[in-house]
């Protein structure tokens, strides 16, 4: 095999889950290259998949909107002219982008809207990482659920440029769905208990998570950076300079634990079991009746008090931390 298109086109988080297929890719066929696919900003993300070293931006919900996007992608795909597609999802867009390609060989999920463009469908399974791997398989690769991402040391660089010195601990407190946010009040209280014990709490997020991170940086006090805003590749330069991570089930949380960096993770209605752990992980949920309640998060709690995560005090989570050695 000496090319492979890659198609995922959705969130940071599935970008990063799908490293366990493109390391089975690299490790099995050294010489091969990987062309992948995905939506902006998770495109810089895309970069550091192990042996991806090319990178198709499909701005599905921008400029390649509707039909034209559709050929746009599709022709940049034959270009690269892959003897395989193989794709985690499984949308009418995404399965009509991959037959306008033209692949001979076009693997993608079992089930799906998009699934009738797909030659071989695969049964994914319920883990998000696992779901690469039963890809690997249907490339007839060995394929293990960990989680890998590999920055360039310029990267690097520029992270530890933008984190200073002293081992700063990220929080993330945001999501693109509101009901995996942990509170502001809780991360503010959290990040001031963290000043206290001497660790400087440094904030990442989105451009769109500015003004979340601005407030938790208000609350919180003197000491607590907000650094949110930046593109990705900056905050996985940041990310690799810090101790560890806090935050909920989103996409930097889970691109700092693909980097190793220890990690605690907060689960409100989502659920941890979906996921592949490491030693230097750890999970904290409370164990509601009412959760897990939805795959992805919603944008309002189904109950309307979205206790799974207000009710998650500080003090739980700095004990986390503490276990794992960064507190």
């Amino acid at each position: 095999m000496t090319r492979i298109a890659v198609l995922q086109p959705a969130y940071l988080g599935d970008v990063v889950f799908a490293s366990p297929l493109t390391r089975a890719i690299a490790k099995a066929w050294p010489g091969c290259e990987i062309a992948f696919v995905a939506r902006p900003p998770a495109d810089d993300l895309a970069r550091c998949l192990p042996g991806v070293r090319t990178v198709l931006a499909y701005d599905k919900r921008g400029r390649d909107r509707g039909l034209r996007g559709i050929e746009r992608l599709a022709t940049e795909l034959r270009r690269f002219a892959p003897e395989a597609l193989v794709s985690f999802h499984g949308s009418l867009r995404t399965g009509l982008l991959a037959a306008r390609s033209g692949i001979r060989r076009r693997i993608g999920p079992a089930g799906e809207p998009g699934s009738v463009f797909f030659h071989e469908r695969v049964r994914l399974g319920a883990s998000f990482p696992g779901r690469a791997v039963a890809l690997a398989r249907a490339l007839a690769l060995e394929a293990d659920e960990r989680l890998c991402l590999e920055l360039p040391e310029d990267w690097r660089e520029r992270g530890r440029e933008l984190a200073g010195g002293g081992g700063p601990l990220a929080l993330v407190p945001g999501s693109e769905w509101e009901t995996k946010r942990w509170p502001i009040e809780r991360a503010a209280a959290f990040a001031h208990a963290l000043l206290r014990a001497g660790i400087e709490p440094i904030l990442l997020g989105s451009p769109a998570e500015r003004a979340l991170c601005a407030e938790v940086a208000r609350r919180a006090g003197p000491g607590c950076r907000d650094v949110s805003g930046n593109r990705v590749a900056e905050s996985l330069g940041i990310l690799a300079s810090c101790r560890g991570a806090v935050g909920g089930d989103s996409g930097l949380v889970h691109a700092a634990r693909a980097l190793g960096i220890p990690t605690v993770m907060l689960f409100g209605p989502t659920d941890p079991a979906r996921h592949a752990w490491r030693e230097g992980d750890a999970q904290v949920t409370l164990g509601l009746s009412c959760s897990p309640c939805s795959d992805h998060g919603s944008r309002s709690c189904p109950l309307g008090h979205h206790r799974c995560l207000s009710d998650l005090s500080p003090e739980r989570v700095l004990g986390e931390l503490s276990k794992l050695g960064v507190a």
